[in-house]
């Protein structure tokens, strides 16, 4: 704990003593390697936080799916340590209300060649800030982040993320791609940090938003810190509105132009859509997006 988690033991104790959870997976059922955490969240009450510590042993394949629905003040933190040859997929499926506000931290510790896949999907006319920290500690990780976002009403999407590569022969991977309707706005920050002793280093970030109103905004900065000499390090951002192309193309087949606009933006996200882990969390976030791109577009 104390060498992966920078603010142990509180951390630790936040989790047992206060509105937390630690989870220490060991192996699943009949002693496989392989399984699966549901964690699912309904916040009404104004304000509300927790930590959740998932600690992940050794050679075991863990899906963490992490839903949440909120119309308060959430403030949440959930630590996640894989061990040495394990292989953690993180789902984080979140809706924020019109009235709520949600800040979640993300903090991975990877060690030795384990494998690290989080999926991202914040939606709603809230706001929501996202934090995510990747770790790297010994060689042989590899990490593939990947975000999604809308944004509805007046909502603001921060999103502000760190791979920080402590060692070398590694690899991670992010990828942001986020859709504005009404007066919304989306902010990414993302960082990469190489340390001195992290030769052969792998990583890059790119970040995707597609407008979908005039009125909608969205701002990338990429940040590179690079210490070592042997690396592949890069970044790209882009931003713009719906292909005319393909608008034309489904209006001529007699879709209504709204209806246009959904479909062209729900193939937009497919491709994170059909990365999921499993069938659940892939239906769940589906119907997320698909009904928040309705309630922009409609």
């Amino acid at each position: 704990i104390e060498k992966s988690i920078r603010y142990s033991p509180d951390a630790m104790v936040r989790a047992l003593f206060t509105r937390g959870i630690y989870v220490r997976v060991l192996k699943g059922k009949s002693g496989s390697n392989s399984v699966k955490i549901d964690i699912e969240n309904t916040v009404l009450e104004k304000y509300v936080f927790y930590w959740i510590i998932v600690d992940v042993k050794p050679g075991v394949n863990a899906v963490i799916v992490e839903s949440t629905k909120n119309s308060g003040k959430l403030f949440g933190e959930i630590d996640i340590l894989s061990g040495a040859g394990s292989k953690v997929q993180y789902v984080s499926a979140d809706s924020t209300a019109g009235s709520g506000f949600h800040r979640k931290k993300v903090l991975i510790s990877a060690d030795k060649n384990s494998s690290i896949y989080t999926y991202t999907a914040a939606t709603g006319a809230g706001d929501f800030r996202g934090e995510l920290e990747l770790i790297i500690q010994a060689p042989g990780v590899r990490a593939e982040l990947n975000k999604a976002y809308t944004g509805e009403g007046k909502a603001r999407k921060d999103f502000v993320t760190l791979q920080h590569h402590a060692s070398g022969n590694a690899f991670s991977s992010l990828s942001v791609l986020g859709a504005l309707g009404g007066a919304s706005s989306g902010n990414f920050t993302g960082t990469i940090v190489v340390n001195r002793n992290a030769q052969g280093t792998d990583a890059y970030q790119r970040s995707k938003t597609l407008l979908l109103s005039d009125k909608s905004h969205a701002r990338a900065v990429p940040r590179l810190e690079i210490l070592a000499d042997d690396v592949k390090c890069s970044h790209g951002a882009s931003l713009g509105m719906v292909d005319k192309d393909d608008m034309f193309y489904l209006m001529s087949r007699g879709v209504s132009e709204n209806d246009a606009k959904i479909m062209a933006a729900e193939g937009f996200f497919g491709r994170f859509i059909d990365s999921l882990p499993d069938p659940g969390s892939e239906k769940l976030v589906r119907k997320q997006i698909n009904e928040s791109l309705k309630r922009i577009c409609g």
